[in-house]
């Protein structure tokens, strides 16, 4: 379902989006 498919994009956006964040964090350090 379209609903679904937009959880999941959500999910996995997220999932990058921590991930991006994390190794800016540790690029910083």
């Amino acid at each position: 379902t379209v609903a679904a498919f937009g959880l999941t994009v959500t999910l996995v956006w997220l999932y990058v989006e921590i991930i991006r964040v994390l190794a800016i964090l540790r690029g910083e350090d």
